[in-house]
């Protein structure tokens, strides 16, 4: 398994560079057009984090560390999944939630900057313990999701021409062997980070007195 995730992760290096920079690109921007959009347009950023108070309403209300674990982990397995399976459809949907993913970051700790807070601090305790495990887990669904997308296109080329077909064919056989080992290894990274959001976290955002 560890040299199929590893041939795997040296075949999609790539889509691993695009992944994260694209996510980066967006947490940047959402940091720096938080302003003027929740000035302009709060329905939009109140959309984004929807669904995230609704997971903190549903934990809070239940007060239970099962719950709140497993709600966490079935939420991030179900964006991963989701990542990964509908980049067939020309990678659209790995983009969009690469890029929602980072405006939320960006508009949070853009949004904590106004209430007088520090974003590095909560950056550094709040988010970044589990994302340790998080983010390449998110990363590694996007990337395999950004080449399922590229295969479609191909595929489509290949429309006009045999070799082309052949090609995206031959790829795309690839990516169907490697995809258990990276659905495996984005299982653990986030079992995880579900366990470390769920109980280092907290104490670390606590040590750092930033609530």
């Amino acid at each position: 398994m560890w040299s199929a995730l590893r041939d795997a992760l040296v075949d999609k290096w790539r889509y691993m560079a695009v992944a994260t920079g694209w996510f980066a690109l967006w947490a940047v921007a959402g940091f720096v057009s938080f302003d003027a959009l929740w000035a302009q347009r709060p329905d939009v950023v109140d959309s984004l984090f929807a669904r995230l108070r609704e997971l903190a309403e549903a934990i809070a209300d239940r007060q239970s560390w099962a719950y709140f674990f497993g709600t966490i982990l079935l939420n991030n397995l179900i964006v991963a999944a989701s990542t990964v399976g509908l980049g067939i459809f020309f990678g659209l949907f790995p983009l969009a939630a690469l890029a929602a993913n980072g405006l939320v970051i960006g508009f949070f700790l853009r949004m904590l900057a106004r209430q007088g807070e520090d974003p590095i601090a909560w950056f550094l305790a709040g988010i970044l313990p589990h994302g340790v495990l998080e983010f390449p887990a998110l990363f590694l669904a996007g990337a395999f999701g950004l080449a399922l997308g590229v295969r479609s296109v191909q595929l489509l080329g290949g429309l006009v021409s045999p070799a082309v077909r052949q090609t995206a064919f031959d790829r795309f056989a690839r990516d169907l062997r490697q995809l258990p080992a990276v659905v495996t290894a984005i299982v653990v990274l986030l079992l995880g980070a579900a366990l470390i959001e769920t109980t280092i976290t907290p104490l670390v955002v606590d040590w750092f007195q930033l609530r």
